[in-house]
């Protein structure tokens, strides 16, 4: 009886246990796999078309570190509930002109939720499509194009979030989304990022720095959007690695994203916001960490380093702060005149190898011009810049020295001695990120002589 007993208590267990399982796979599989699918792509769907459906896209073609691939475009998209798409872009692969298309997208499941424009987009598939670059002169791209993707992996988009995150189905390259309102103007939007970048980063600009905790980086080419980043205590080569960037705008504040992290482990960062009181990005992580402009005795240093590549400064007369120095502009003009000539333009100009400065004087003589070039010896000294004597490259422009006279007086002497002989303060004027002005003042003298240039990119 006893083993009687125990085969029909294992008999009832095995039963139970096999009832619990077949109960609990009902659970798991109690929709097809075509609905659950749907349920995903309609999850997407409604989060992409929220709030209006609006949306700045950091679109990166590749992962390339060369122009024309490795360049970013802000591309906007607004997503309608009908399942089509407008998409808007203003840049060097539309040739600077605002480009608009209409088409269809969708979000399917395929090795999860994918993003797809699966109708013809003159914008989107501008990237996609293997015509020629037109932007590019040397290179023939046809068969391949700008190598881009038109479908996307979601990777990320949180109920409600304000940030989408892309992964190119094919490229692999990831591409940020930031929802904007619903109303914003394409356009406008378009032309207020594009304005801001091309004045905060100007082609013949100073590098910049980026300092990130202990780590000090130099920043070269901002203007180009593949800018190279390399540690301050080493030199720019060839090989120096290279971040593309975007900005764009997200309630009324500038941001500025590197395609990757910038930096070493904590001190590290990707992503920067524009203070426009201090003329500086700094950090989204790590407000310590900023992207600025040259500071201090950063500005004379790195005239005296960088030669003939970087900095001429126009000079002009009009500078309210030192009236000796206009006296001299005044009789330097009136000087050429007295002698049949006009004053046309007058230059400094940091020499090729950084150890002398030069000062242009272009004139007309007779029916065409000519520009006289003198030299003064250059050397960084604590706090400024000082420079040896100007003397000229030729007999003619020595000559100048005695021929350039007003009321009999040689003028020209005088108008060299203010721009050398001595040690000047140097200091950036304007906006930091954007070194246009210059603001010498001779030291050890009175009256004060204070010299303001601008920068001519060369």
């Amino acid at each position: 009886m006893n083993k009687n007993i125990a085969r029909f208590i294992i008999l009832v267990c095995t039963a139970i246990t096999f009832t619990a399982c077949v109960n609990e796979e009902d659970d798991i599989f109690g929709k097809t796999a075509a609905e659950r699918l749907n349920e995903v792509s309609g999850l997407y769907t409604s989060r992409l078309v929220a709030s209006g459906g609006t949306w700045i896209m950091e679109y990166y073609p590749t992962n390339s570190t060369e122009a024309v691939l490795g360049l970013g475009r802000p591309i906007l998209c607004q997503f309608a509930k009908d399942k089509t798409v407008v998409c808007g872009m203003k840049n060097s692969a539309s040739f600077n002109i605002y480009m608009e298309s209409q088409s269809m997208w969708d979000v399917i499941t395929d090795d999860g939720p994918v993003l797809t424009f699966n109708t013809c987009n003159d914008v989107l598939h501008t990237f996609s499509e293997p015509h020629d670059i037109v932007e590019t002169t040397e290179d023939d791209e046809l068969g391949r194009g700008f190598e881009g993707d038109y479908e996307f992996i979601i990777t990320s988009l949180e109920e409600g979030a304000d940030h989408a995150m892309l992964k190119g189905k094919k490229r692999g390259t990831y591409n940020r989304m930031t929802r904007l309102p619903a109303d914003v103007s394409f356009f406008n939007y378009l032309m207020d990022i594009n304005s801001f970048t091309s004045s905060t980063f100007v082609p013949g600009a100073s590098e910049l720095r980026l300092d990130l905790g202990d780590l000090r980086y130099n920043v070269s080419g901002m203007s180009t959007m593949l800018p190279m980043i390399y540690p301050r205590e080493k030199q720019l080569e060839h090989d120096s690695p290279v971040y593309p960037y975007l900005v764009i705008k997200y309630k009324d504040k500038y941001y500025l994203r590197f395609r990757s992290e910038v930096g070493e482990e904590a001190n590290s960062e990707q992503e920067f916001v524009y203070h426009p009181e201090s003329d500086c990005f700094k950090g989204v992580k790590d407000s310590t960490h900023v992207l600025r402009g040259l500071e201090g005795e950063e500005v004379p240093l790195y005239l005296a380093s960088v030669g003939g590549t970087g900095f001429s400064f126009i000079i002009s007369g009009e500078n309210p702060n030192s009236a000796a120095f206009n006296q001299a502009w005044k009789d330097l003009v009136d000087g050429f005149k007295a002698s049949g000539n006009e004053l046309t333009n007058v230059v400094l100009a940091v020499g090729n190898d950084g150890k002398e400065m030069q000062l242009k004087i272009s004139y007309k003589l007779g029916r065409g011009s000519t520009t006289a070039v003198f030299k003064a010896p250059m050397e960084y000294v604590e706090g400024g810049l000082k420079f040896g004597d100007y003397t000229g490259s030729s007999n003619t422009v020595e000559a100048l020295k005695t021929k350039i006279k007003k009321d009999g007086v040689p003028v020209l002497v005088n108008f060299l001695n203010i721009f050398g002989n001595g040690t000047f303060k140097v200091e950036g004027t304007e906006k930091a990120l954007n070194l246009k002005g210059i603001r010498m003042e001779k030291t050890g003298v009175s009256p004060e002589i204070v010299i303001m240039g601008i920068r001519n990119v060369k």
